[in-house]
């Protein structure tokens, strides 16, 4: 696009969730005026990272990298946002976050639901990793092939009976009281590519929506996508919102193979 012709673009509004505890932007100002970091070693709820951490950044399976950027106690602010839960069946965790800041955005533009709806609306989200509820509905699925492995295991065999039906027990148990099953309410919730699209039903915006990864640069990416379709037309308004939702472990160890991580602060 050639630069005379690019139109001046309005930001009428923004919002954040940022790690460790900044949920709104005057949150977030406190945070760096007070030099408060929110880079962090994995809280041991997330992931515990003495068993996978390893200075050595060849070792198999492990990181060189025991620290991230963790929200702290966050749960989505339905007071705030006069809404309930009710509304939102299915939601996993990045499309509460996305919802949120979005949510911020409009409200210090005094844009109500009626003025974001409509077909001249677009929803762009910057995202890479998608939910961590891919990953632990993964787990879910994998856990009765792991416990395959250890049924057929010589060792585990020779334990008597009761023993095994004790471990076995406890095994599924122990799963089942951590990660959620698959069933319908979590479809959606799963797939990456979907992310934007139930909240955007919420704001009843029916413009171009996309869901966009290229890694760490996701959320200039949409940025550089939303403003291209306010310049040539195609939306009026545009909400854009990068989102890291998936700290997992697996992420974590993938990237260290890469070398994309840094090593400490």
């Amino acid at each position: 696009m050639r630069a005379e012709a690019f139109q001046p673009i309005a930001i009428v509004g923004y919002g954040c969730v940022y790690p460790p505890d900044a949920h709104n932007p005057a949150q977030y100002w406190q945070n760096i005026l007070n030099g408060k970091s929110g880079i962090m070693p994995p809280p041991p709820e997330r992931w515990r990272w003495e068993l996978f951490y390893a200075p050595d950044r060849k070792m198999e399976d492990k990181t060189y990298c025991k620290l991230g950027g963790f929200l702290e106690n966050y749960v989505f602010p339905y007071a705030r946002h006069k809404l309930s839960p009710q509304e939102f069946p299915g939601f996993n965790r990045t499309q509460f976050m996305i919802l949120d800041t979005l949510l911020q955005a409009a409200e210090m533009a005094g844009y109500g639901r009626e003025h974001l709806q409509g077909p001249k609306t677009g929803l762009f989200v910057g995202n890479m990793l998608g939910d961590e509820l891919m990953c632990h509905i993964s787990f879910q699925f994998r856990a009765r092939e792991i416990w395959h492995w250890i049924r057929n295991c010589g060792e585990f065999n020779a334990l008597p009976g009761e023993v095994r039906e004790a471990i076995e027990k406890d095994f599924f148990n122990a799963i089942r009281g951590k990660y959620p099953i698959f069933d319908q309410e979590h479809a959606e919730a799963f797939f990456q590519g979907i992310l934007a699209g139930a909240v955007g039903r919420y704001f009843n915006a029916s413009g171009a929506t996309w869901v966009c990864d290229s890694a760490c640069a996701s959320g200039l990416l949409v940025i550089d996508m939303a403003s291209r379709y306010l310049q040539d037309g195609s939306v009026d308004l545009a909400l854009v919102c990068g989102a890291m939702g998936n700290m997992n472990v697996t992420g974590n160890v993938s990237f260290a193979k890469i070398g994309g991580l840094s090593g400490n602060h």
